[in-house]
């Protein structure tokens, strides 16, 4: 959704995919206290644009907590593909920035009013207390329900899986987008070689996906099937395990939302049950590895 809600911004004018995200910031990157990280290799954080962070070949990691709570690029911009909450922030933190709104306003905006998802905000809401499950871990252990009190460009949503759906039916219809920018949001942007999209095994390099071949776009991730080209996303929180996919060729999709950690372990069987979907790359979200759990 934050993908959209930029690429729309695009459509207007307001931003580019590929004017470098420093441009949009009105201080150095070192004067945020949240990303003075980025500092430190300012010559190579200049060559950031928007683009990289959409397709995550920014270099910058997934999760600043994996790296000593620091937010240092792994890898030079546009050259690997390493998949990044942070670089997704960084997006959301600078449309706030640049627009001076902030990103639940925005949202409201452009996504969940005009799409009717009444139960989905970018920040929990006292109304949602009434409406919604408690999570549970893979022991039976209640973990309870997220309720975040600031918006993030990756993470901090709560929504129904129905409201949800009306977000990919519109993406599928090719509404809300300019055709060509449309046609970016779903073309590969840089192809996917590791062996997994988390974990060790990011950086292990691999072919086993050419044959569906795997890539990003631009804040979705692409592959090839028999139903034709298909565009999806993952979501693995505690407790909370989230899987969408959808088949714009043949108009067929699912959205799982989840409050189990047993979910991933069982998403192959509920996707061919669902909508015969056996290509999915479960295998490089690391999905069928639960299996022997």
């Amino acid at each position: 959704m934050s993908a959209y809600i930029f690429i729309r911004l695009v459509d207007r004018g307001i931003f580019s995919l590929d004017q470098p995200v420093y441009k949009y910031l009105k201080k150095p990157i070192g004067d945020y206290t949240k990303w003075k990280d980025l500092a430190h290799d300012s010559k190579s954080f200049n060559q950031i644009t928007p683009r990289m962070l959409l397709s995550h070949s920014s270099g910058l990691p997934v999760l600043r907590q994996l790296y000593g709570n620091k937010v240092n690029l792994i890898a030079k911009p546009g050259e690997k593909f390493y998949y990044s909450n942070e670089g997704i922030n960084l997006l959301g933190f600078m449309i706030e920035e640049y627009t001076g709104k902030k990103l639940e306003e925005i949202m409201n905006e452009e996504i969940f009013g005009p799409l009717e998802m009444r139960h989905t905000s970018m920040i929990w809401e006292d109304r949602f207390t009434d409406n919604f499950s408690n999570a549970y871990f893979k022991d039976g252990k209640k973990y309870g329900s997220e309720r975040r009190e600031s918006s993030r460009a990756a993470g901090s949503m709560s929504t129904t899986a129905k409201d949800y759906a009306n977000f990919m039916i519109n993406l599928m219809k090719r509404k809300g987008l300019t055709d060509k920018n449309y046609l970016q949001m779903l073309k590969p942007q840089i192809m996917v070689k590791s062996k997994r999209g988390f974990g060790p095994l990011k950086d292990s390099i691999t072919n086993e996906n050419d044959e569906i071949r795997l890539a990003w776009g631009l804040g979705v991730g692409l592959f090839a099937s028999p139903f034709g080209k298909a565009f999806f996303h993952t979501g693995h929180g505690d407790a909370n395990q989230n899987y969408a996919v959808a088949f714009p060729e043949n108009g067929t999709a699912v959205v799982i939302l989840s409050n189990s950690e047993n979910f991933e372990k069982n998403n192959a069987k509920i996707l061919k049950l669902c909508i015969g979907d056996t290509y999915s790359p479960l295998k490089w979200l690391g999905h069928l590895d639960r299996d022997s759990e």
